[in-house]
């Protein structure tokens, strides 16, 4: 159990629409996402979706009102509302729904579809990880595991999962000394 530093985390990346998860609890998983212009319009089937303002101004567009956030406030967008996120200038927002949820719902974009599903530093052994993994297997994907750097030493067909898993345990340990490892779940490139 790790203080997670949420300045630190964004100062990791700087693409744009590009969720990272940070953490993971009872089956939801925060992400950090910085925005800038306009998301796609899309619905989540089966998954709500609460989006809070780190820092900048973001907004939610539905189809007949937009909800405009500061820093420090949030908003629920529930499960089939159509909706799309906007943010004019760069701003960082934390977005929390169950994991595995793909970021652009019903809608399979090239440019904006997230390749990498999760990013994150674990504490508990990865072998804790082939459910959530093979749920993803079926779908092809490459999965990786390294330090907290982000830099991915392996990386694999998802169909080869377990062996990583196996191997991850006896591998270099996170630049910290903190027990854990940052792996990814990315979709392959079409």
């Amino acid at each position: 159990m790790n203080k997670i530093s949420l300045d630190e985390k964004f100062a990791l990346f700087s693409e744009h629409w590009r969720p990272k998860t940070i953490a993971a609890l009872n089956g939801q998983e925060i992400k950090l996402v910085k925005v800038q212009g306009e998301f796609p319009w899309h619905y989540h089937e089966q998954e709500d979706e609460f989006f809070m303002v780190w820092r900048g101004r973001f907004r939610v567009e539905f189809k007949d009102h937009v909800v405009s956030l500061e820093p420090g406030e949030c908003v629920v967008v529930p499960r089939g509302v159509e909706h799309r996120t906007c943010a004019d200038q760069e701003a960082f927002i934390l977005c929390f729904e169950p994991a595995g949820t793909v970021n652009t719902g019903n809608q399979q974009d090239q440019t904006y579809t997230a390749r990498d599903l999760s990013w994150r530093t674990l504490s508990a052994p990865p072998s804790l990880l082939i459910d959530h993994l093979a749920r993803h297997a079926a779908v092809d994907h490459e999965i990786g595991a390294g330090d907290e750097t982000g830099a991915l030493g392996v990386e694999q067909p998802a169909d080869k999962f377990r062996d990583i898993l196996r191997f991850a345990p006896q591998g270099p340990q996170p630049a910290s000394g903190r027990p854990g490892w940052l792996w990814s779940l990315r979709r392959k490139p079409a």
